[in-house]
């Protein structure tokens, strides 16, 4: 199955719903299709780089291509984040690369029933992990762009599809010397409710309306 083609809702999807409708700002300065196209290449070169083409510059099983300059700064921040001491802990467990989960019937709140799909970054027992690129150059920038892109919503998404209570975001900047930032988020972080509540209305709104 084509993660990319299958018509199941996601989380970029109730995103985009949710800036269509007024429930969630628009990002006035950010490109959606672009930032998620460097974010697969990224995601690519840190997890599955078999689906690098790189004689065609092309991300197979995706609608995506690359210039060399994107490939080469992609592998720079990979670089960084190889060397962080936290994500060299999270290798030697073995993680679950591209995990993708799809389920037809998916509840969050035991009321509203949709065919929902996530593609996790890695995985493992217990703990979702997502990579994100960043503009940000510190960590309470990452933080704050955190809440500001819906990183925490998507980490809810992401847990309850899994059965898991924990998640950590691991943010790498895209300016040199390409920090990593990371944070953990479960219910007791201080933006769960309201992340939660803004979840369960897209969901609600969503199937209302489409």
């Amino acid at each position: 199955m084509n993660y990319f083609f299958n018509p199941n809702l996601s989380n970029s999807k109730l995103t985009r719903f949710g800036q269509e409708v007024g429930l969630l700002p628009k990002w006035s300065d950010v490109e959606p299709t672009e930032a998620y196209r460097l974010g697969t290449l990224f995601d690519f070169v840190a997890t599955d780089s078999s689906k690098i083409d790189r004689l065609n510059k092309r991300l197979i099983t995706t609608p995506y291509s690359f210039t060399n300059e994107e490939l080469e700064r992609s592998e720079r921040m990979y670089k960084s984040l190889s060397n962080n001491t936290f994500y060299k802990q999270i290798l030697l467990l073995n993680p679950i690369y591209q995990r993708e989960i799809y389920n037809d019937n998916f509840t969050l709140d035991g009321k509203i029933y949709v065919p929902m799909k996530a593609k996790l970054d890695l995985f493992l027992i217990g703990v979702v992990i997502d990579l994100k690129t960043t503009i940000a150059t510190s960590q309470r920038q990452f933080e704050a762009l955190c809440a500001e892109f819906g990183y925490f919503r998507q980490m809810i998404l992401y847990m309850r599809m899994c059965g898991v209570k924990r998640s950590t975001i691991i943010g790498i900047s895209k300016r040199a010397p390409y920090n990593v930032f990371v944070v953990h988020f479960d219910e007791s972080h201080p933006m769960y409710r309201e992340n939660y509540d803004m979840l369960c209305l897209l969901i609600f709104k969503c199937k209302l309306l489409k």
